[in-house]
C-alpha cells in the first residue's frame, strides 16, 4: 500500500510522467549497425542503443550497446566523433555482431574474426558460431584464451588460404594444413 501511495503522489506530481518520458528519451532502436553509425548526430552521452541487424534487420548480428563520453579500453568500443559505442556483452560473444556471415561464400569471414580477435584474444572468451558455414579465404590467428562454441550445424569452411593453413594459434600447436571443412560441435 505504501508503494501505491508513492506511486500515486509522483502521479499526481507529474514526477513519474517526467521519469517515464526520460527513460523514454535515452532509448533508440536501429535497423541496422551502419544505421546506428549514420545517425551519429542524435547519439548523446547516457543514450542506450539496440540494434536489430548488423547488415540488415534479423540477419543475428543484432546488439545492444550505449553511448558514453568515456573510453575504456577494457570494453569493445567504437569512436564516433567525441563519443564511443559500447556494446553491452553477454555470456557469449555472437561473431554476427561484428559482420560476420554465414551462408555467403563470397565473404571472407577470417578478416571479422582477426578483428573480434585482436580485441577479445587476451581475455577469456566464448565466440557463439549461429548454425550455417562460415567461409574464409584468410587465415585467423586464435589465442589460447578464446573458445568457439558453435551450434549442431556450424560449418567452417576454409578455402584457397594463401599461408596454406586454416587457422594458427598463438600457443605452441602447429597449425593443420586442410581444405576440407571443420565442423565444431
Amino acid at each position: 500500500e505504501e508503494i501505491d501511495n508513492k506511486l500515486d503522489e509522483m502521479v499526481e506530481d507529474g514526477t513519474l510522467e517526467h521519469i517515464i518520458e526520460a527513460y523514454l528519451q535515452t532509448q533508440k532502436i536501429y535497423k541496422t549497425h551502419s544505421e546506428m553509425i549514420a545517425d551519429s548526430e542524435n547519439l548523446v552521452d547516457g543514450l542506450n542503443i539496440q540494434t536489430l541487424g548488423y547488415y540488415s534487420e534479423n540477419d543475428g548480428g543484432g546488439a545492444f550497446y550505449y553511448v558514453t563520453d568515456t573510453q575504456n579500453s577494457s570494453l569493445y568500443q567504437e569512436q564516433v566523433g567525441d563519443l564511443y559505442i559500447t556494446l553491452l556483452n553477454k555470456e557469449f560473444i555472437n561473431i554476427e555482431v561484428f559482420g560476420a556471415k554465414k551462408d555467403d561464400e563470397t565473404f571472407d569471414n577470417g578478416v571479422v574474426f582477426s578483428n573480434v580477435l585482436d580485441f577479445f584474444g587476451d581475455k577469456n572468451t566464448t565466440i557463439l558460431l549461429q548454425n550455417g558455414t562460415y567461409y574464409f579465404t584468410s587465415c585467423v590467428l586464435f589465442s589460447k584464451n578464446v573458445k568457439l562454441w558453435g551450434k549442431e550445424n556450424t560449418i567452417l569452411l576454409f578455402r584457397d588460404v594463401s599461408s596454406g593453413y586454416l587457422f594458427s594459434s598463438t600457443d605452441d600447436t602447429s597449425p593443420t594444413s586442410d581444405s576440407s571443412p571443420s565442423t565444431l560441435s
